[in-house]
């Protein structure tokens, strides 16, 4: 199932990397030339750009449906969401909680996922 990670470094690719997981083709979009090196070096779909522009979206949804876990501080995931919603209104969303820290990734990756509001407000959960 092609799905999309976003976070403005190479976290998600990590932390997907590490559990082996056969059924994902994750397509990571991060902000940093070089975590889109580093991802791509090691056999990673990635994209880099500016996160909150449209236009990154544009070139990384097939579908509109494609579901979506973001991993990125909480004020900007408004932004983010909002540029997203522009390409794939409908696409199924995760967001974490709270922000992700450099320090307390180990914590974080562990953690406990909630769907983000779509735009009507009514949560969406990723397809399955």
């Amino acid at each position: 199932m092609r799905c999309i990670l976003i976070c403005p470094d190479d976290f998600l690719w990590r932390l997907v990397a590490d559990s082996a997981e056969p059924r994902l083709d994750p397509l990571y979009l991060v902000e940093s030339a070089r975590a889109r090196t580093r991802i791509a070096q090691r056999g990673g779909d990635v994209l880099a750009g500016d996160l909150e522009r449209e236009g990154l979206y544009r070139r990384a949804f097939r579908t509109g449906h494609e579901p979506v876990l973001l991993a990125v501080e909480r004020p900007r995931q408004a932004r983010i969401v909002a540029a997203i919603r522009l390409v794939a209104p409908d696409a199924p969303w995760r967001s974490r909680k709270t922000a992700c820290p450099a320090a307390s990734r180990t914590a974080w990756s562990g953690s406990v996922w909630r769907p983000w509001p779509s735009a009507s407000s009514s949560p969406r959960s990723p397809a399955r």
